[in-house]
């Protein structure tokens, strides 16, 4: 039973109001009644008293039921609206139908008035959250088309899923990223994209999607078959209601950073062997397998496309002493032929350079050429016939010090397009 519900009622004889409230009372709880008898109170009670239920005469002296249906359609289109008269005329139930009365008793049969009420307003109430549902979805798709237009060229991979999931819409950066044609894509689900065989994962981004979202990072399966790492965001869109209506996935390809990533951790590694095998090289005694040694360290972690040169440091002449030279192979006569003698009988005078700074056991950039690692000691046509000969890219070089007194270096000379270090 309805509780305190206001009812209109369209009514000139007091004896029918009567029998009207009477039958109210047994489908409705307290309800609150008007009764009025013309137009203009009719119209003014619309307004003023707000119905939530209009129960009505076919014909009033100076007014009429299917008169009153066109105002109710106006200004109360969702109010039930219910006839009540005397007339069995079937012609006038059809009219009365027709004009938008949600159900016609005759007040012979008032008995069935209470049903009568009942169902009209069951059947408002499902017009009504009907028209509420259009609005929403009309209101819904004109935001996503909106949306639609604004990411439709942005960089990132834009996806947007209905409540089901299905995706509705894809841009361009997204088409060109994963190779697929938009219709081969629309009507789909996200599995048609992903690879992770995680059910925790999985089960994780949709619950936080519904929630307040998810962010992470996850590899995604191209048309082609290729697997790649991306991140994503997924963030829910929600009517008034709070009711998800929509979800937005924003994603990068992040192979690039990836490899990036694992090149400074890699890199990272080989320093720490690097700092670890200087260690070592300051525990040997002072003869020169220590050269040979520390070089061989060396290359095993360098690229094998590279020329190692380890130097000892007298600090007092700010001398370096070539002591072991690795990787030149077959090329060892030919360094010899231009230098006119063994690269380990080389002498190194820094001048005026400042050599402190290789005391931080780091790898530093050392120069751009032959002549500026060996302080323009040697001649500049000599530096570029070594440098064609070796095909020299990228040099660097690292100190080796012993109770933070620098005493010696490795110089790494790589090959040009060999892997950086």
């Amino acid at each position: 039973m309805k509780n305190n519900l206001k009812v209109l009622i369209l009514e000139d004889i007091p004896s029918d109001v009567e029998l009207a409230e009477r039958e109210l009372t047994t489908v409705l709880k307290n309800p609150t009644t008007k009764v009025v008898d013309t137009e203009n109170d009719f119209v003014k009670a619309l307004k003023e008293f707000k119905p939530d239920l209009i129960i009505s005469d076919y014909r009033l002296p100076t007014f009429d039921g299917l008169s009153a249906l066109k105002i109710r359609q106006e200004l109360s289109p969702f109010t039930p609206f219910v006839m009540l008269t005397g007339s069995v005329n079937e012609e006038i139930a059809v009219e009365c139908m027709k004009a938008g009365a949600d159900d016609y008793v005759i007040k012979e049969h008032v008995k069935r008035l209470g049903s009568a009420i009942l169902n009209s307003l069951e059947k408002k109430k499902i017009e009504l959250e009907r028209r509420n549902t259009e609005n929403k979805l009309a209101e819904v798709n004109k935001n996503l088309e909106i949306l639609g237009q604004t990411v439709r060229s942005v960089n990132e991979c834009v996806s947007i899923s209905d409540k089901e999931h299905k995706i509705i819409f894809v841009n361009n950066a997204f088409l060109k990223t994963y190779g697929y044609k938009r219709n081969e894509v629309i009507g789909k689900t996200s599995r048609l994209l992903q690879v992770e065989e995680n059910p925790e994962l999985l089960n994780e981004i949709r619950q936080k999607s519904k929630n307040k979202g998810w962010k992470g990072e996850l590899f995604n399966r191209k048309k082609d078959g290729t697997i790649f790492p991306i991140e994503l965001s997924i963030t829910p869109l929600s009517d008034t209601n709070k009711i998800n209506y929509a979800y937005i996935g924003v994603s990068t390809d992040i192979t690039e950073r990836k490899q990036a990533e694992n090149e400074k951790r890699e890199n990272q590694q080989k320093m720490k062997i690097l700092y670890e095998t200087a260690i070592q090289f300051v525990e040997f005694p002072s003869d020169s397998n220590i050269y040979q040694f520390i070089g061989k360290q060396l290359k095993k972690l360098i690229s094998k496309d590279s020329y190692i040169i380890i130097s000892s440091i007298d600090k007092d002449t700010n001398t370096l002493s070539v002591r072991a030279v690795l990787g030149m192979g077959e090329l060892a006569g030919k360094i010899i032929k231009i230098l006119g003698k063994n690269p380990t009988e080389i002498t190194l005078i820094a001048k005026d350079e400042n050599l402190n700074y290789l005391s931080d056991g780091l790898l530093h950039i050392a120069g751009k050429s032959i002549g500026d690692i060996s302080f323009n000691t040697i001649s500049k046509p000599v530096s570029r016939s070594i440098e064609k000969i070796f095909k020299i890219g990228k040099i660097y070089t690292i100190g080796f010090t012993n109770k933070e007194q620098l005493f010696g270096t490795a110089i790494i000379v790589l090959k040009k397009d060999a892997a950086d270090i």
